[in-house]
């Protein structure tokens, strides 16, 4: 297994496990191989499609865009919703599901589609709030540090976040200690 989607990842089908192992988990699962090469094509294609709501965009793989739609010089700063739709529907069109999501912080936005898989407009200033209920799972974490903390009680990010970030410190790597910076609202 080298991705899932989510039904599958929350059957507990994991990156490296066996195709045997997968349907262990999982008896009528789908698959089919990847072509790694083929994957970041679409996805660059896809980018292509997308250049007409912001000339400040980018392919971020393996399956995501990122698109800065409200910058100052891209003339879009309060058509949120109107990106928001139109986005949506040229990826249905394109044969695509997308979960559009329109956030202050790129990883949250990335990280609200990828587990609340819903388009949404996450207010200015609400990137905290709108990380709380989601799984400490949903942070780019080590298995390692992810098993600590969960240990110590910690499920969600909205846990995660109130922990002080001096406790942390010297427990954890670098990339915990951005995460908890992210989640925290102060990135």
């Amino acid at each position: 297994v080298q991705a899932a989607t989510l039904t599958p990842h929350k059957a507990g089908i994991r990156q490296g496990m066996s195709v045997s192992e997968a349907r262990a988990r999982c008896p009528h699962i789908e698959t089919e191989l990847l072509d790694d090469q083929e994957e970041l094509n679409d996805l660059q294609e896809l980018t292509a499609q997308l250049l007409r709501i912001s000339p400040y965009i980018a392919p971020l793989p393996p399956d995501s865009i990122i698109a800065e739609v409200g910058h100052p010089d891209s003339g879009l700063a309060g058509q949120e919703r109107s990106i928001l739709e139109r986005v949506r529907i040229r990826m249905k069109q394109l044969g695509h599901a997308a979960h559009v999501v329109i956030a202050d912080d790129p990883f949250v936005a990335l990280y609200v589609a990828k587990w609340k898989q819903q388009s949404t407009i996450i207010p200015k200033g609400g990137s905290t709030e709108a990380l709380n209920d989601l799984p400490l799972e949903a942070l780019s974490i080590s298995q390692k540090e992810r098993s600590l903390l969960h240990s110590l009680g910690i499920k969600t990010i909205g846990q995660f976040s109130k922990l002080p970030a001096a406790e942390l410190c010297g427990r954890f790597g670098p990339r915990v200690i951005a995460e908890h910076a992210l989640s925290s609202g102060q990135s």
